[in-house]
């Protein structure tokens, strides 16, 4: 009797399962070509929601408050912003050490992608 119960409710499953996939599938499917082809006359703005050209600077030397504020900001405005909190990380474990607070803030910051293209 067990196992009876057992195959039903392993069917009932399947059968929701397919239906969810059918629906997905379904819902998938649509006529309007205009994201794909780029033939729509709207425009299209876009709000910059995170960058991380090097994940290091946000996700490690910066808070977790300030994560918002610099994936707004650009990278001009890196060194004027974020330099003090970098150099405030890495004093926190080497006080004495400006130099090297100058030096990881001075090769992090701006927060950007190089790409050398001829090589």
């Amino acid at each position: 009797m067990f196992n009876v119960h057992l195959a039903r409710q392993a069917r009932r499953g399947a059968i929701a399962a397919l239906a969810v996939a059918a629906l997905a599938g379904a819902s998938a499917c649509n006529d309007n070509n205009d994201s794909v082809t780029g033939l729509s006359t709207q425009p299209k703005t876009f709000n910059q929601i995170q960058r991380l050209g090097n994940p290091l600077v946000s996700e490690v030397l910066l808070m977790k408050r300030d994560h918002a504020f610099h994936g707004t900001i650009g990278p001009d405005a890196d060194v004027a912003n974020l330099a003090p909190k970098v150099k405030a990380f890495v004093a926190a474990f080497r006080p004495n050490a400006t130099a090297l607070q100058n030096a990881i803030a001075g090769t992090l910051l701006p927060d950007m992608l190089t790409v050398f293209t001829a090589q």
